[in-house]
């Protein structure tokens, strides 16, 4: 599926900018209160302070992770060999691995830290089941898994408080537009690879049931009011170009805050290169235009097709 632009088949471009860093949701200044909070409470619990990093990309949450009281190690994976390598080259005095979730090394880490990795992951797989198996397969039994999450509280916790590989030990927190949620790795008798596919089946149900039945982007209400604002561009709800469509499908609403005009065109051309893989009449969905501009102007599509859009998202 496709999920708030965070498709990491181009994370490359998307976590980069001019000054060489990305911060995605919420910055560490912004994070560090909590933190402090929760290392001080914990602290008895903790034989030492070394922490792993799922997901790293181009943010200074690593380096500014080694300033926490009695952080030792910070140790930073990314499946992304051009990330890795840059960062490498920026912070040499850190450890920077190139890692799929799958190829995590298991040690036993203190702390894993994941902002927003399980976020991506779920927006690709439809669950974030392989980062619950990396983080508990890095961690040391009793060791503190950190998730800094787009989800709510309400969701963020039973994905994770499962009574398998994690149990939740300090109340979530709202950072920004974040949720921050502690969890305590279990003392586990089997393998955590063991549990993936149970792991995995519970989380597509939770992700399910709170996008499709609880938490849906197209209920008879919504859909009558993007019906009428489609209208109002074009009568016949035909054609729209994808910045009228944008404005239509996502202005005015909690969205609008995380999904940005060019993160909706990525996943815009994503949808229509699985469409015109799996359908033959893909074509139809799309009217192109002779023009040599913007790829933006050289396509627009039906109230129909941006329909199909939200429901590949959901």
């Amino acid at each position: 599926g496709l999920l708030l632009g965070i498709n990491r088949k181009n994370s490359y471009r998307m976590r980069s900018n001019k000054h060489g860093n990305f911060e995605w949701l919420c910055s560490y200044v912004e994070l560090a209160p909590k933190l402090r909070d929760i290392v001080l409470a914990l602290r008895r619990n903790l034989r030492g302070s070394s922490c792993v990093v799922l997901g790293c990309g181009m943010s200074n949450l690593s380096s500014d992770l080694k300033r926490l009281e009695n952080v030792r190690r910070v140790c930073s994976l990314d499946r992304e060999p051009e990330i890795i390598e840059a960062m490498a080259k920026r912070e040499p005095q850190l450890e920077w691995r190139v890692a799929q979730l799958e190829e995590a090394v298991t040690e036993d880490f203190d702390f894993c830290f994941d902002k927003s990795t399980s976020d991506a992951v779920a927006a690709e797989r439809g669950h974030a089941a392989d980062v619950a198996i990396c983080a508990a397969r890095c961690l040391r039994p009793g060791g503190l898994y950190i998730v800094v999450s787009l989800y709510p509280a309400e969701l963020v916790e039973p994905l994770l408080n499962d009574g398998l590989l994690f149990s939740l030990v300090a109340p979530c927190t709202q950072i920004k537009n974040a949720t921050l949620a502690v969890f305590q790795k279990n003392i586990l008798s089997i393998s955590p690879l063991s549990l993936l596919n149970t792991v995995a089946t519970r989380q597509s149900q939770l992700f399910n049931s709170w996008f499709l039945d609880r938490h849906p982007l197209l209920t008879p209400q919504r859909y009558a009011v993007l019906e009428e604002k489609w209208r109002q561009f074009n009568p016949a709800l035909g054609h729209l170009e994808p910045k009228f469509a944008y404005s239509v499908l996502f202005t005015d609403t909690p969205l609008s805050k995380l999904y940005d005009h060019d993160s909706f065109l990525s996943d815009l051309s994503i949808f229509f290169q699985q469409r015109s893989a799996t359908s033959s009449t893909a074509d139809t969905d799309i009217r192109k235009k002779n023009c040599s501009s913007s790829d933006e102007d050289n396509f627009a599509f039906d109230f129909a097709t941006a329909l199909a859009f939200l429901m590949e998202m959901q």
